[in-house]
């Protein structure tokens, strides 16, 4: 109980960090505002802590479900790079003429799982529909915790990868959809529920454990894509999205489970 305590204080901490501005407190001239996936809370914050003090820039870190960053740029919020789990979304962005086309760019990839509580060792086999039937029928109040496709990234990867394998008809009566991948973890540890998480976001929670993996073929490629907004602010946000690339940065996305393209 002290371990989790301390780990959601961690993660917290990483929350908050993502509201404020990261810079050298001498300079404050340039200012770049990040919307980036949730799924990138820390390993952006990070980056983007690293960059601001190399390089005197003022950062801001917001972090949102594309469609909602979208919003907020044609609204006119200040953005000047969006980073997203929906290669779709972009390109949406881009027929809108947001972001700036030669900007886009691949940055990391992750991986959907299936998660249980941490004392759960059972392996539902998700290519046996046979053997999942039995898996569920052997569960008490069996539940799958799915993220909304409105508001999570991994929600839309999830759903193309349970008809992939043929098995909404199955598994449809059980679902629970949630907003966020914080409440996919609130669910499997206070009803023992089986959850759909980003690999990365399974990994930052002590109390939760990858049960199986999908494979990659059974959705969309689930890659990270960075592109700056269209503005008066482009040469700073492409220098930060080259950055993404380089060497420190891939090192900080693998540290925290994401692969890289470079």
């Amino acid at each position: 109980m002290a371990k989790m305590i301390i780990w959601r204080l961690i993660c917290c901490l990483f929350m908050w960090l993502a509201t404020i501005n990261y810079a050298n407190a001498d300079v404050e001239e340039k200012t770049i505002t990040i919307m980036a996936d949730p799924s990138l809370t820390v390993v952006v914050s990070l980056i983007a802590r690293d960059y601001a003090l190399k390089n005197n820039v003022a950062i801001t870190t917001i972090f949102s479900p594309i469609n909602q960053q979208i919003k907020a740029i044609e609204n006119g919020e200040a953005s000047d790079i969006i980073i997203t789990a929906k290669p779709a979304f972009m390109d949406s962005a881009q027929q809108k003429g947001l972001i700036d086309v030669f900007s886009k760019r691949n940055i990391a990839r992750n991986n959907l799982v299936l998660a249980g509580i941490r004392s759960n060792f059972s392996k539902p086999n998700l290519q046996n529909a046979k053997n999942l039937h039995l898996f569920i029928d052997n569960q008490d109040d069996f539940m799958l915790v799915v993220g909304d496709v409105a508001t999570t990234a991994e929600g839309g990867y999830s759903l193309e990868a349970i008809e992939h394998y043929k098995l909404k008809k199955l598994l449809e009566p059980y679902f629970a959809f949630v907003s966020s991948a914080f409440e996919t973890v609130n669910m499997i540890e206070e009803y023992n529920a089986i959850g759909v998480l980003f690999r990365t976001d399974a990994q930052l929670f002590p109390s939760v454990r990858e049960l199986e993996a999908f494979n990659g073929d059974a959705h969309s490629p689930l890659i990270y894509q960075a592109a700056a907004v269209v503005g008066e602010n482009m040469e700073l946000s492409r220098e930060f999205i080259i950055y993404l690339s380089e060497k420190q940065a891939r090192d900080t996305f693998r540290e925290y489970g994401f692969s890289t393209f470079f």
